[in-house]
């Protein structure tokens, strides 16, 4: 991202993107400049070192919410607060900033990854998942800038350790939506006999690998036996598809077995994007 940040010019920062995400059962989109992103990503970020006592970047009275939405809408109302000191006072801020985020955690103690990070109402992620999330966040949007201004997108080999956490949250994701009502209810075991059901996730590249996630209860075992279904997604697909860029009823490649199953594991993966 910095070195994407580097070679552009004062048209490139004006350059407009369009945001995407998932919203609960549909799309939603924000358009925004390339100073806009990154404003968002340095209002986002300031949420994970807050938990670390580490001063806001934002201007005194922007906003007191930890929500990823709120602050972002916090900063951008401010009609482009880094407007009059130019696009390099902005990386700036967000390059020194992200920074000392990483050189604080690298240097405290023992217990830091558990220290819980508020991600508004009812979220709430230890430091180490955080810091994963802000890392995916950074690589998506660079993709998005770097798009916008015709430059080389980042490797998805950075994606790695990203992928697996992404894959590991999904059981607990779909959980959550069936509490919510946004998914149906897991079907009764009938056969006390019969292995849980489960799906079987494979991710292609270098970032990839095989899954079987349960689908009727996050803790559940899941295996091959009583597997019901297969999708196959390349690794920038479901990145893609976990940053809202891609809608769940897109992917039409490499499905097979029950249907609804199938759609409530993409609709899950697209519901852990967000603004």
């Amino acid at each position: 991202m910095d070195a994407l940040l580097t070679d552009l010019d004062d048209s490139e920062w004006a350059a407009q993107i369009k945001l995407e995400w998932f919203d609960g059962g549909d799309s939603a989109s924000r358009e925004t400049s390339v100073a806009g992103v990154l404003g968002h990503l340095l209002a986002v970020d300031s949420t994970v070192s807050a938990s670390l006592g580490l001063p806001d970047p934002l201007k005194p009275g922007t906003t007191s919410s930890t929500d990823p939405k709120d602050r972002t809408e916090a900063l951008w109302d401010q009609a482009e607060p880094f407007a009059e000191s130019g696009p390099d006072a902005l990386r700036d801020t967000w390059r020194d900033h992200a920074y000392e985020l990483i050189r604080t955690c690298a240097f405290s103690g023992k217990g830091i990854a558990d220290i819980a990070v508020p991600y508004g109402e009812g979220v709430v992620l230890p430091l180490r998942l955080a810091l994963l999330d802000r890392a995916f966040e950074t690589w998506i949007h660079a993709t998005d800038i770097a798009d916008a201004v015709d430059y080389p997108p980042p490797v998805p080999a950075h994606l790695r350790t990203l992928v697996g956490v992404a894959v590991q949250m999904l059981p607990s994701i779909l959980a959550a939506r069936r509490q919510a009502g946004l998914a149906s209810p897991p079907l009764p075991t009938l056969d006390p006999s019969l292995a849980p059901r489960s799906l079987r996730l494979t991710i292609e590249g270098e970032s990839g690998g095989d899954w079987y996630l349960p689908v009727d209860a996050p803790t559940s075992t899941a295996g091959p036996d009583n597997c019901v279904g297969e999708v196959i997604l390349d690794e920038v697909e479901f990145c893609r598809l976990s940053a809202g860029r891609l809608r769940p009823q897109d992917v039409a490649a490499g499905q097979q077995g029950d249907r609804a199953a199938l759609n409530e594991l993409l609709y899950a993966m697209a519901s852990m994007s967000r603004l």
